[in-house]
Order: structure tokens, then C-alpha cells, then sequence
């Protein structure tokens, strides 16, 4: 087939076959390398802010545990203790009761604005004690942005709390928090009453706050002579923990970084969710696991939506809760300059291969057109035989 083309045909089409494969060749190298780069940079990139994220939330908890030690080992804070634990013990036969009545069913304020009230003005030594020192202790919660704070005794009895929820007053050993995260800090320290230790427990659904997810951490009160006098606990406050993975800096607009429990499911608050997702949202990737298999990582995978993805992940253990941090980085976004400049370059090449077709078509009938009247010439000189 091919002798049925003439030369000048064949020879500028010979042109600009090797001119488009050359080119496409160079596109083709040019594009997967750049393509490597940047998938061998995002990776980078994504242990980097992972990384990043975890040290912002070591810093925090070291915060609080700092805030912890140094408000337990202040004298005044034993003092306040004893004064509390004294007075409840004289409320009444049922102080759990008569301590909720004042502070919470017959308190003024609205729920969720129970610490407003200083005084139940009924004239006991539990509201002269709770007068002088509420306003103190209070400020410490606001300032800090703790969710509560809580002074319990030895034997359990929670004698003081700022938000006056249905803890208030309990014990917690046999009440409504027995087998709450409050209960087992509690427990460890008691169980220590080793100064300076600290315990956390993890976010579990809390009774006394109607459910809602709860993390505690806790540590001893000692008195002058060393003794027990009680425990200094705290409840998280989820935003301030969520805030910490959900702004954006490194996650651009569709990014989003997880703090996940050992049984998959949420401890922040799903960056994009209208729906509270802590405790509710599982996230079901096998990044979740290999971080709490204690691996790290970062690459290529299927994210929570299905779509393409870089998955980068670590384990974070703190006093002995475990959690993964993962970031999910859809690669759409992530690769969205890339693919641009591919679709340039391509319309630049286009528009070169049309030049270069038209340039090879001139040269190769250039040098064609002398060939086929040479050839042509030979054909026609007469034989000499």
C-alpha cells in the first residue's frame, strides 16, 4: 500500500509522524514526572501538618495538665476543698438532694446558666461556703475554656462543680457518673495519691450531660501533711479540641484532619457536618487502624466520599489514651494546578503540531519535489542497450 503514494506525500508525512511523537513522547515523560513530584510532595506536605496537629494537641493537654498541677498544689485550693466536702456532709440526711434543689431545680437561671448562681440563700454553711469561693473557681473555667470543673472528695461525693449538672452533688461510686470517665479518673488518682499525677479518660457519652460526649482529666489535692484531701477535675471542652484539627491553614478548601478513638468513631467535630459527628461519625478506613497499630503514613487511597484522596495518618497517645489522627486531602482539589497546566501544555501542543504539520508539509515538498523530477528524469533518459 505504501508504494501507492508518491514520495511527496510519504516524506512530509514521515516528518510530521516523528515531529508528533516526539512531542508526544516529551509530554508523556514531562507529565508523569511532574505528576511523581508532586504526589511524592503532597505526601510530605500531608505528614507535615499531620504531625503539626498532633503537637498542637500534646501542647494543649500539656496546658491543662500544667493548669491542673499548679491549681492542686496552690493551699487554697485544699482549703476550699475541706470547706466544701465539710459543709455538704452538714446539708441535710440527703445532702445529694437538698444540694440539687438549691443549685439546680429551684436555681433562677435557665439551663446551661446554672453557675450564675452565687448564693441559694437559704442560709446553710454549704451556700456561705459556696458564696465565697464559687466566683474564684469559676473564673479559673471561664478563663481556661473548660467545660466544667469539679472538687471531689476522697470517698466519691462530688462537692462542687461549676455548671451544677446532675453530677453535682453525687458520688462516684454509686451515682448517676459511677461508671463514667469522671468515675475512673477519679479512681485512678485516689488509687495513686501520687502528687503530680494525672489521668485522662477518653470521650464517652456522659449521663449527667443528657449524653453528650464527655473527656475527663484529673489530679490529687494533698494537704500540708501530705495527705489525700480530694481530687481537681476537668471536663474538655470539644470545641477548643475540635477548633485545634478544623482550621484551615494546610487544608485548604476541601481537606479535612480527623481525631479518631480505637473504635473508629469521631473525637472532633466533622469540619463540613451540620450533625454533631463526636461519638456518631465512624470513619471507616484501613488508615484508621494501621494508626492505631501504632503505624504512620501517607499516600494515594480512597477517602470517607469514595473519591481519590491522600490519606496521611499517625498514632497520638496521652496518659494512656490511644487516637489516630488522620487527614484526608481530596487529590481533585490537591492536583487541581496540575491538571490546569496539563490542559495548557496540551493546547499548546496542539496549536505546535498544527505549525510543525504545516512546516513539515513545506519542507517535505520541498525536498521532495527535486527527488520526483530526478526520478522522473531517470525514468524517461533513453537506454543505452
Amino acid at each position: 500500500m505504501a508504494r501507492r503514494f508518491s514520495l511527496g506525500f510519504k516524506l512530509p508525512l514521515a516528518i510530521v509522524a516523528m515531529a508528533v511523537a516526539s512531542a508526544l513522547f516529551v509530554l508523556v515523560k514531562t507529565s508523569n514526572d511532574a505528576q511523581t513530584t508532586l504526589i511524592r510532595d503532597a505526601k510530605t506536605e500531608g505528614e507535615v501538618i499531620v504531625h503539626g496537629r498532633a503537637n498542637e494537641l500534646n501542647q494543649w493537654l500539656s496546658t491543662l495538665q500544667m493548669l491542673l498541677r499548679s491549681t492542686a498544689d496552690n493551699p487554697e485550693l485544699a482549703v476550699k476543698l475541706q470547706e466544701y466536702r465539710q459543709a455538704l456532709a452538714t446539708l441535710s440526711d440527703n445532702p445529694e438532694q437538698t444540694a440539687q434543689q438549691l443549685y439546680i431545680d429551684r436555681n433562677p437561671n435557665s439551663v446551661g446558666e446554672k453557675h450564675k448562681l452565687n448564693d441559694a440563700g437559704d442560709g446553710s454553711v454549704y451556700s456561705q461556703v459556696h458564696a465565697r469561693h464559687h466566683a474564684s473557681l469559676r473564673a479559673l473555667q471561664q478563663d481556661f475554656g473548660l467545660y466544667d470543673l469539679f472538687l471531689i472528695s476522697p470517698d466519691g461525693d462530688v462537692v462542687y462543680t461549676v455548671f451544677k449538672e446532675r453530677d453535682f452533688a453525687s458520688n462516684l461510686n454509686t451515682g448517676i457518673a459511677a461508671k463514667s470517665g469522671l468515675a475512673r479518673v477519679y479512681q485512678q488518682i485516689t488509687a495513686a495519691k501520687q502528687p503530680g499525677k494525672v489521668a485522662l479518660a477518653d470521650f464517652e457519652k456522659y449521663a449527667p450531660s443528657n449524653g453528650a460526649p464527655a473527656s475527663f482529666m484529673a489530679t490529687g489535692v494533698f494537704g500540708a501533711d501530705g495527705a489525700l484531701v480530694g481530687v481537681l477535675a476537668i471536663q474538655l471542652p470539644i470545641d477548643r479540641l475540635s477548633a485545634i484539627f478544623n482550621y484551615e491553614l494546610g487544608l485548604g478548601k476541601t481537606g479535612q484532619m480527623r481525631l479518631v478513638g480505637v473504635d473508629g468513631l469521631m473525637r472532633t467535630q466533622a469540619r463540613f457536618a451540620k450533625d454533631n459527628t463526636v461519638l456518631t461519625a465512624k470513619v471507616a478506613l484501613p488508615e484508621v487502624t494501621q494508626a492505631v497499630e501504632g503505624k504512620s503514613g501517607s499516600g494515594i487511597g480512597i477517602g470517607m466520599d469514595g473519591e481519590e484522596a491522600l490519606l496521611s495518618y499517625m498514632p497520638v497517645t496521652i496518659l494512656g489514651v490511644r487516637w489516630a489522627l488522620i487527614l484526608e486531602d481530596p487529590t481533585e482539589e490537591l492536583f487541581a494546578a496540575f491538571h490546569a497546566q496539563r490542559r495548557q501544555t496540551l493546547v499548546i501542543l496542539a496549536l505546535g503540531l498544527v505549525g510543525i504539520a504545516a512546516f513539515g508539509l513545506w519542507l517535505g515538498r520541498g525536498i521532495a519535489r527535486p527527488l520526483v523530477g530526478a526520478t522522473g528524469a531517470l525514468q524517461n533518459w533513453p537506454s543505452t542497450t
